[in-house]
């Protein structure tokens, strides 16, 4: 697949942006220019997790270390310019051999137009956490945290079956916001989901960008056992979820009738 980019990025990229270095240090101006506002949002996001622990903690009494948020430090807040480089090229797969070169300016647009050109994660220990997080995160008119718009609304890959078909094994709810840039607006994609599923995620992901970029990896017997196996362990990881945080709801339930009794 690297060959393949390397070759609609020649056909169709501007002849200055051609080369990965030159393509590099122009990217970066954008990912200079966005930074701020990405930052802002992580800033509001923490400040909101913060008061939502908080409540929790005074309602459960007891020691945990609820949620953690997953790239958000620096440099991975954003993609690099070599993803940027690469989602753009497969963004242009389809377009004919005699399509004409793009210009600066409309891989600028394209690029803002990327739904997840930044993204975090937000790990919890529960299930229940997740669900709680992904109903709180929206106001009545379905902006986050009150500030931004989410037009495609909030994608369930727990349990969606349209989201679940075939050897999917991400689970996660997930959703894409836009940020104000002076007159324009970026995507900004936030993940949520559990601590086991996200360890999943993590081993997963070297086999998920062989995939993507191994189009017939079907066709091959051994790729698909390996699809099979590794679908199983997130299917596998899931049922472990569930019974956690039914255990962990009976623990509060547990306590709270404890407390109850000893009152």
């Amino acid at each position: 697949m690297s060959d393949e980019i390397n070759t609609i990025v020649e056909r169709l990229f501007p002849e200055r942006l051609i080369d990965p270095n030159t393509f590099d240090q122009w990217c970066r101006r954008i990912r200079s220019d966005i930074f701020g506002d990405a930052a802002n949002l992580l800033a509001k996001l923490e400040n909101w997790l913060e008061e939502q622990k908080g409540t929790l903690k005074a309602s459960e009494q007891l020691k945990r270390d609820y949620w953690e948020i997953f790239g958000g430090n620096g440099e991975t807040l954003i993609k690099t310019p070599q993803s940027i480089r690469s989602k753009l090229a497969r963004d242009f797969k389809t377009e004919s051999i005699t399509a004409e070169r793009k210009t600066e300016e409309f891989l600028r647009t394209k690029i803002l137009e990327f739904s997840d050109l930044g993204r975090i994660r937000i790990v919890t220990d529960f299930f229940s956490d997740t669900s709680l997080l992904k109903e709180n995160m929206f106001d009545a008119t379905t902006r986050f945290l009150q500030t931004y718009e989410c037009p495609k609304g909030i994608k369930d890959f727990v349990f969606d079956p349209s989201m679940r078909d075939g050897l999917k094994g991400h689970r996660a709810f997930q959703f894409s916001v836009r940020i104000p840039l002076d007159t324009e607006t970026f995507g900004f994609e936030i993940q949520l989901m559990t601590r086991l599923q996200h360890a999943w995620d993590r081993h997963n992901h070297p086999f998920y960008e062989w995939q993507r970029e191994t189009p017939n990896w079907q066709g091959n017997a051994k790729a698909v056992e390996l699809a099979v196996n590794d679908f199983a362990c997130a299917e596998t990881l899931h049922l472990v979820d569930r019974q956690a945080d039914q255990n962990w709801q009976s623990l509060k339930n547990f306590l709270q009738e404890a407390r109850s009794t000893d009152e």
